[in-house]
């Protein structure tokens, strides 16, 4: 069998990723139900490449500036926001049966690749907390 490279998402693939629970749990005055969360989340976690959340992922934007932007924005709480940001390096937890299929391809010869537009706080600390990243 020729070895080949297999690139991967993190977010739902291999880690752990529901913001909609982290609304409901973090923002729950304003992400008190499955509706409003996504209208939450779609308000915190801009899809615009314009987007506040979108500088984040590219490096552009530091937490602290991003949660006062995301404040300014919506009117959501600063606390909230920042609990929130605080909150996803351990919500972002690898997913067992995708670290099993990881495992198997790498043993099984081939290259494994990340592609992910996750932010680089994030990123670190998945590399740094959790040995399926190396």
């Amino acid at each position: 069998m020729s070895r080949r490279t297999l690139v991967f998402d993190a977010g739902g693939v291999i880690v752990q990723w529901q913001p909609l629970d982290l609304m409901k749990h973090l923002l729950p005055e304003h992400a008190h139900d499955e509706a409003s969360a996504r209208q939450v989340a779609a308000a915190v976690f801009q899809t615009s490449l314009a987007g506040d959340w979108s500088g984040f992922d590219r490096g552009q934007i530091e937490p602290g500036p991003l949660v006062e932007r995301i404040a300014r924005r919506t009117g959501y709480p600063l606390a909230a926001l920042q609990a929130l940001i605080a909150a996803i390096p351990a919500h972002i937890q690898p997913m067992p049966a995708s670290v099993a299929l990881l495992e198997r391809v790498r043993e099984a010869g081939h290259r494994l690749v990340l592609l992910s537009n996750m932010p680089r706080p994030f990123a670190d600390h998945l590399e740094a907390a959790h040995a399926c990243f190396g």
